[in-house]
């Protein structure tokens, strides 16, 4: 089993409203992760049901998907993006019912897109009829919409699927309830993704997402690890800014 490391905070790091625990560094537009595994193992839920909660914390300077689940049915799916605007949207969807829920950055910084932490977090009513998000900055601060679902819950069907956690995102995501990378039982696989640690810095200014490196990179799962080939990769895509 690999268990991917836990990375430290620095005093330079503005993150103390932030989950603490493993974090990954998402490198380019192919990047991503699958996490495999039921509830019961401390992974992916499969089901969204009542009490249920999902949250992960995320800083990038570029808008894409931070997490998506699809049931069997490709109708079935749930969905938190950052889009061009710098908001977080949660998308549901079940056979022909669609759920949309829409939060901007705090009072002091609507945009999420700036390098920054903060922290998304969708969470089910106890009596499941209510579905919330919130964003929480790193200064404590949190902006949070709810709307009723209306029976959604009992219509959608989530049940045997993978969670695809940064796809495509230039992006350092932390672990948190739903979102585990490193749990017994959960089987993780990626690519493009550093779990050493997130070379992010902690400001937009310069276009950081704008850059080359040059590293070996690896397909890792709990199963197996395969080495890949060193290759320079541009960290972004002109047409995104």
């Amino acid at each position: 089993m690999i268990l991917f490391p836990l990375t430290a905070s620095s005093s330079s790091d503005p993150s103390s409203s932030s989950l603490r625990g493993p974090e990954a560094f998402f490198l380019n537009g192919s990047s991503f992760a699958i996490i495999a595994g039921g509830a019961g193992a401390g992974g992916v839920p499969e089901q969204l049901a009542a009490g249920a909660k999902i949250a992960l914390s995320f800083r990038t300077c570029l808008p894409g998907e931070l997490l998506r689940q699809t049931g069997r049915r490709s109708l079935d799916q749930l969905q938190l993006r950052l889009d061009p605007a710098g908001r977080l949207v949660l998308a549901i969807t079940a056979a022909d019912r669609r759920l949309n829920l829409v939060v901007s950055g705090t009072k002091s910084n609507r945009n999420l897109l700036d390098g920054l932490w903060h922290t998304a977090e969708v969470k089910v009513t106890t009596d499941g009829s209510k579905i919330s998000l919130t964003v929480t900055a790193s200064s404590g601060e949190e902006n949070r919409q709810e709307q009723e679902l209306d029976g959604l819950l009992e219509v959608l069907d989530l049940s045997g699927s993978q969670l695809r956690v940064g796809a495509g995102m230039i992006a350092c995501i932390r672990e948190g309830p739903g979102v585990r990378f490193t749990r017994r039982g959960t089987e993780v696989s990626s690519y493009a993704v550093d779990w050493d640690g997130c070379l992010l810095p902690y400001t937009c200014q310069g276009k950081p997402c704008h850059f080359s490196i040059y590293r070996s990179y690896k397909v890792k799962t709990h199963k197996s690890e395969v080495s890949l080939l060193p290759m320079n990769l541009l960290l972004s895509r002109e047409e995104a800014l």
